[in-house]
Order: structure tokens, then C-alpha cells, then sequence
């Protein structure tokens, strides 16, 4: 009876050694899940900031094209604009050139009231005044042809008005674009940065991932022999009379444990799949099993 209540003790020690070591490796585990949670956590805020930098990125772009075809808009107004006014000034000139135009239409009208006052209220010889009228329908004529070229002048003008204004709109197009283009450009940057980050704690899940898988190994290990150092403990109770309920309790922390480790990693395949889910990735049969479990 001495050699199995010693035996029994013995099987208590080993019992408590494998429970120990199965609660440091529990504890591990955990530890290395968390820090993974950690890393998840901040690549899925990575990724939505990626997702509204696209989105602005895009609208930039857009933008972008829509006020490039508007300055090609304007730039091919402006050229023919330029071409008219070069043609209006070329027509002016061969005006004053055909009309031999010179002084100002206002001293010219002036002239004619002159003669025509001095005609009517003068007395003259015939002679005399048929030579002031030709001289007045003279001036009534070269005032015809300064107006001719006036008016050329004044399309020409605002001709040249609408030049300006038309180039004062091109560089204004095109300082948007340029202002917009460089926009998108910063958003398409930060993108790209924020995903080499992505990449780079993608590695680090997948370290971390290698570095639970041997411990879950070990883990599933330990527990297998907890259990059967408990069936030996077990046996060695009733030679002994040991009340089974202190056994069972033993047992049922163990259970909890496995049942809690479970949970745990059901928990993390269910993340994993949500987040596919709102990438819009295909999900693996095992990615619908863990989806179902958690459903039922």
C-alpha cells in the first residue's frame, strides 16, 4: 500500500510538471497572438486609409483629365482668336494704306461743319464756293474711310481683348492641372508607402505564424500525455480511495484549457475570413468550416 500511495504521489508530481507546462506554453502562445492581433489590427487601418487614398486619388484624376480637355479647349480658341486678330491687323493696314488715311476722324468732322457754316452764312463767287463743296464731299469722303479703318482698329481691339482674356483662362487651366496632377500624384505616393508597409507587416504576421505553429505542436503533445498521466492518476485514486471528484476537476481544467485554445484559434480564422470578405477575396473550404462554426 506504501509503494502506491508513493507511486500516486509521484503521478500528482508529473501531473502538476505537464499541467504546468502546458499553461507556459498556453501562456506563449497567447502572448504571440496578441502581438499578431496587434499587427492585424494595424494593417486592416493601413488598408482603409489605402482604400480613401484611392478614392481620392481617382476623383484627382478625373479632375485632371476633365481640365486638360478644358485648357486643349481654350488653347484652340486662343489659337484662332491669335490668327483672326493677325488677319484684322493685316486688313487695317492695306485700309490705311488703299485710303491714304491720316489725322483723326474728329478734326476731320470738325473741318467739314467749318466749310459747310462758312458756305451758308458766307457770300462768295460761284466759283468760290463750288470749290469749298468739292473740298467738304473730299472730307465727308477720307472721313468715310478713317471710320472704315476705325472701325477695323476697335475689331482689332477687341480682338486682342478677348486674347488676353482667353490666355489668362489658359494659364489658369493650366495651373489646375498642374495643382491637381500633383495632388493625385502625393495621394498615389502615400498609397504606395502604406502598402510596403502592408507588405512588411504581412511578413511579420507570417513570422509570427511560424512561430505558433511548433508551439500549437507542442501543445496538442502535452496535452495528449496530461491526459493519459491523469487516466494513470486515476487508477492509482481508486487503489487508493482518492474521491474522484478531485480527479474529474483535474480533468475538467484540462478540457477548459483545450476548449479555450480552440475558441482562440476559431476566433482568429473567423477575423482572417471577415477581413477576405470585405476585400472581396475568395474563401478557402477551410476559411467556409470556420465560417459555418462560428455561425453555429
Amino acid at each position: 500500500m506504501e509503494n502506491v500511495s508513493q507511486e500516486f504521489n509521484e503521478q500528482k508530481k508529473a501531473v502538476s510538471l505537464l499541467r504546468n507546462e502546458l499553461n507556459s506554453t498556453d501562456e506563449k502562445i497567447e502572448k504571440l497572438f496578441g502581438q499578431k492581433r496587434v499587427v492585424g489590427s494595424t494593417i486592416a487601418e493601413k488598408l482603409r486609409r489605402v482604400k480613401a487614398l484611392r478614392i481620392e486619388r481617382d476623383e484627382l484624376t478625373k479632375k485632371v483629365k476633365a481640365q486638360k480637355e478644358e485648357r486643349m479647349g481654350v488653347q484652340q480658341q486662343l489659337k484662332e482668336k491669335i490668327d483672326a486678330s493677325k488677319e484684322l491687323l493685316k486688313t487695317k493696314e492695306d485700309l490705311k494704306s488703299k485710303y491714304d488715311v491720316r489725322g483723326d476722324i474728329s478734326g476731320i468732322q470738325k473741318e467739314i461743319e467749318r466749310i459747310e457754316y462758312k458756305i451758308q452764312t458766307e457770300v462768295m463767287p460761284f466759283s468760290k464756293e463750288q470749290e469749298l463743296v468739292k473740298r467738304m464731299k473730299d472730307m465727308k469722303k477720307k472721313a468715310d474711310s478713317v471710320q472704315v479703318v476705325r472701325e477695323a482698329f476697335d475689331k482689332i481691339r477687341a480682338a486682342e481683348k478677348e486674347v488676353h482674356e482667353l490666355k489668362k483662362k489658359n494659364e489658369e487651366a493650366h495651373h489646375h492641372v498642374q495643382d491637381n496632377a500633383s495632388q493625385s500624384q502625393k495621394k498615389h505616393e502615400e498609397m504606395q508607402a502604406l502598402l510596403n508597409e502592408v507588405d512588411v507587416l504581412r511578413e511579420q504576421e507570417k513570422k509570427f505564424e511560424a512561430d505558433i505553429a511548433p508551439l500549437k505542436k507542442q501543445l496538442e503533445d502535452v496535452r495528449a500525455k496530461l491526459e493519459a498521466e491523469l487516466l494513470k492518476l486515476n487508477e492509482l485514486g481508486k487503489s487508493l480511495g482518492v474521491q474522484r471528484e478531485e480527479l474529474q476537476k483535474q480533468r475538467e481544467e484540462n478540457q477548459r484549457h483545450h476548449k479555450e485554445r480552440i475558441d482562440h484559434e476559431l476566433e482568429e480564422k473567423t477575423r482572417s475570413v471577415e477581413e477576405k470578405l470585405k476585400k472581396g477575396q475568395k474563401l478557402t473550404t477551410a476559411d467556409l468550416i470556420a465560417w459555418q462554426a462560428k455561425n453555429e
